[in-house]
């Protein structure tokens, strides 16, 4: 049998809980799910968005409708995101698609963003101008890019939105929106 003789301190290592392993995981992409067809809703535009730039376009009922303008006010909840030029850097945070024919300038485009929240809108000018019909056509874009954040769902929620109907009137809307999520 062989004795087993320590020279020198011991140096015991113990696991306790409470412990950090390091810093959070950051978010790299974004990962937007449209909403079922129907009815107002914003669905992911496929050629201009990008893993970390998300554009979104507002599109109208697929039965078609006609209008003079359309204002949203839209707020993406949590630090993962901000609201961003849609064409970027330089460019504004709303952009009109071909539904609505905004004439020369000064065009009604508008858009604000404070926070989280963003206000958006364009109309048409001018009593001459008929309505714009439309179906699933586009009537303009927002976009959001990703931040510094973490894994998880976004929420994305409307405010205020409406469109001006053909005779000029104010006609409140719900659009729909899908699933944000922050990978």
């Amino acid at each position: 049998m062989r004795n087993l003789v320590l020279c020198g301190p011991i140096l015991v290592l113990l696991a306790c809980g409470g412990g950090s392993s390091g810093p959070a995981p950051r978010a790299t992409a974004l990962d937007y799910q449209d909403p079922p067809p129907g009815g107002y809703r914003f669905i992911k535009h496929p050629s201009l968005s990008t893993s970390t730039h998300l554009v979104l376009d507002l599109v109208g009922p697929e039965s078609g409708a006609a209008a003079r303008g359309a204002a949203v006010v839209l707020q993406a909840g949590g630090s993962g995101v901000s609201w961003a030029p849609v064409a970027g850097a330089g460019s504004p945070a709303v952009q009109p698609g071909a539904v609505f024919n905004l004439g020369g300038p000064p065009q009604f485009v508008l858009a604000k963003v404070t926070g989280g929240t963003l206000q958006a809108g364009l109309f048409q000018k001018g009593p001459g101008v008929p309505p714009a019909a439309f179906g699933a056509d586009i009537l303009f874009s927002v976009a959001l890019d990703l931040g510094d954040g973490t894994p998880g769902t976004v929420a994305l929620t409307p405010g205020r939105c409406f469109i001006q109907d053909p005779s000029g009137g104010v006609a409140a809307i719900q659009p729909a929106l899908g699933t944000l999520a922050l990978q």
